[in-house]
Order: structure tokens, then C-alpha cells, then sequence
């Protein structure tokens, strides 16, 4: 069974079932808010650039935008911490599918954190990029990198370590 790690990622998930692969997921993390969401708005009426680090990240800035009426904006440096991801509590259901994994997908350094605090288990680890794999080694999985990062690459490196 693979196990993919992220809770997002349907389209993987229903490419790895296509070819009969049993697989399923179970989100290890979470992004919650911080305070400085709140500000953002404010923040940008102000604002001669932004910069945005993360898909998560632009939501919470295209949130932020509406709120502040659409000002121009252009990228920029100051840096206001608006959301940080942690582990989420797992269900007992959610726990066996971590123990029944024969192939983990990890997107991230925290997610296979994540995974290594919840279960002493280390199954194939199939990895998103190289700070992944290599976070997942030092945890002592076995690793199959993507050789191109992305999800193209992950689908693959799955097909690898299943094999």
C-alpha cells in the first residue's frame, strides 16, 4: 500500500488506484494561522513589494489583498510570518494506515518528521525533492528521490520503490 503524506493530492492518489495500486492518504501536517494575518491587510496598503514563499502563503496573501480593496502591489522583503504548519493529531484509522504502509510519499523534511514521531516503522520512503530525501535518510528510511522535484517525479519515484 502507498501512503501519501500530504491529504491534497487527489490526482496522484486516483493515478496510483488507475493502475491498481492500493494507496490512500493521511495529512501528517497543518497549516494554522498566526497573528499576523490579521495585519496583512493593513500591511499591504502600506507596501511597495510583497513576496509570497509558498502556495500557502499565497492564499493567505490573496485573502489579505481582497481584504486591503486590491492595492497595486509589486514582490518585496519584509517579512511577516502569517501561518506555520504542525503535526495534526491522527485518528486511530489514520494511525493503521501508517502502519500499513509498504510505500510513504513524503513532500516534505516535516511530513516524514511527522511520520518518524508517529510509528518506529520506516517503509520505503518515495521523496518530492533532495531536502526531503535526505531528511528521510537521517530518519533512516529507505529512499527513492524524485529525480525531477515536483509530482511527476514523486508518481515516479513510487513506481520505483514499489518495484
Amino acid at each position: 500500500m502507498v501512503l501519501l503524506t500530504r491529504g491534497k493530492d487527489k490526482g496522484l492518489l486516483d493515478r496510483l488506484r488507475a493502475l491498481g495500486i492500493e494507496a490512500a492518504e493521511v495529512a501528517l501536517l497543518e497549516q494554522v494561522d498566526l497573528p499576523g494575518l490579521e495585519v496583512l491587510p493593513g500591511r499591504l496598503l502600506q507596501a511597495d513589494w510583497v513576496a509570497v514563499t509558498s502556495k500557502e502563503g499565497a492564499k493567505r496573501l490573496l485573502w489579505a489583498w481582497e481584504k486591503a480593496g486590491r492595492p497595486l502591489l509589486r514582490v518585496a522583503v519584509e517579512r511577516v510570518e502569517v501561518y506555520a504548519t504542525r503535526e495534526r493529531e491522527l485518528s486511530p484509522e489514520e494511525l493503521a494506515l501508517l502502519e500499513r504502509a509498504q510505500v510513504v510519499a513524503f513532500f516534505s523534511p516535516s511530513a516524514a518528521r511527522a511520520y518518524a514521531l508517529k510509528t518506529p516503522r520506516r517503509p520505503k520512503a518515495a521523496c518530492i525533492g533532495p531536502s526531503t530525501g535526505e531528511e528521510a535518510r537521517r530518519l533512516g528510511f529507505a529512499v527513492w528521490e524524485a529525480a525531477e522535484p515536483g509530482l511527476e517525479g514523486l508518481f515516479q519515484a513510487i513506481l520505483r520503490a514499489l518495484s
